[in-house]
């Protein structure tokens, strides 16, 4: 998966994560093995590059930022989603 990751570019596709945040990029690719791909809400089958960061429950409403919050979705479900 890392070999693939370096051919999308240095952060997976992932442009949230700085290129030297090697932590970061270990947890998405570690949550996007998890999950098989596929996005967190419709379960279609995403490309690392397609997919989104999402909050569980939203920061907004007092969700946090650890990793047990997040979940990878695609981008169309993530802007439905909204703060909800």
């Amino acid at each position: 998966m890392m070999e693939f990751a370096d051919t999308c570019n240095r952060n997976a596709g992932f442009p949230s994560i700085p290129e030297n945040h090697w932590r970061g990029r270990r947890k998405w690719l570690a949550r996007y093995l998890d999950q098989r791909g596929m996005c967190a809400i419709c379960g279609a089958w995403f490309a690392p590059a397609e997919m989104t960061k999402d909050h569980i429950v939203p920061r907004g409403r007092d969700g946090g930022m650890d990793w047990d919050n997040i979940q990878l979705t695609c981008e169309p479900c993530n802007h439905a989603k909204g703060c909800r």
